[in-house]
């Protein structure tokens, strides 16, 4: 028997617009919450932020929920961490909530390709260039090519 379960689930949607609807429940014993981020598919900048809290673990944990908004803005790329923690973190922050934002946000630039890919019908050498692009330099399977 497990002593703890956390489960937490991102599911990505194209929206209206070049948008994508992000939105990432966590659930356990203690909390219930839904972080939904509306992000650009062509800049990946957060358009829209917003939090639903069902079950928290503490009466003051709603305070976070206006900082929420505060993503607004912000652009996945680099420099994104800071600014999240900036926003999220701290003693007066969640860092439940800030490991939602980091873990989900960036997944907005794979879902961005995928969106492409069936817009465009794109080939295997394109959206094998495609991942190259946007994923070039930041994981193992794609390193930053010259020129890059």
């Amino acid at each position: 028997m497990s002593l703890f379960r956390r489960n937490i689930e991102i599911d990505i949607n194209p929206g209206t617009d070049g948008q994508l609807i992000l939105i990432t429940t966590l659930t356990d014993l203690y909390h219930d919450i839904r972080l939904t981020l509306q992000i650009s598919s062509v800049t990946y900048e957060i358009t829209e932020a917003s939090l639903d809290m069902n079950r928290i673990p503490h009466p003051d944990c709603p305070a976070i929920e206006a900082k929420v908004t505060r993503l607004k803005g912000a652009q996945v790329g680099p420099g994104f961490t800071k600014q999240v923690l900036s926003v999220l973190g701290g003693e007066k922050g969640c860092p439940n909530l800030t490991n939602l934002v980091m873990l989900s946000a960036p997944l907005a630039m794979n879902a961005a390709a995928v969106l492409k890919q069936k817009e465009e019908n794109l080939s295997e050498a394109e959206m094998d260039a495609l991942w190259q692009k946007v994923l070039g330099g930041v994981c193992v399977a794609y390193p930053r090519q010259e020129g890059e």
